[in-house]
């Protein structure tokens, strides 16, 4: 049962993740340019 709602969780966090990332990214790109 752990397991199965600890799995479910880890996939959605990766993209939450990756699209912070890609925001910091492109927002320290505007910065510069």
């Amino acid at each position: 049962m752990d397991k199965a709602q600890k799995e479910p969780q880890r996939p959605f966090d990766f993209p939450i993740i990756q699209q912070c990332l890609c925001d910091t990214m492109a927002g320290k790109l505007l910065e510069f340019v």
